[in-house]
């Protein structure tokens, strides 16, 4: 159990690190391809 513990808890410190970039660009495009943007509407 100790050596499952100290092999998971470093793992969420550095993981959400990763998805953060992807995941904002992700947000980015989705919230530019679904609101509807003054250039797109004009």
């Amino acid at each position: 159990m100790s050596t499952l513990s100290a092999r998971t808890i470093p793992l969420p410190r550095f993981v959400p690190r990763l998805l953060a970039l992807p995941a904002l660009l992700l947000l980015g495009y989705l919230v530019r391809t679904t609101a509807p943007s003054p250039g797109k509407v004009a």
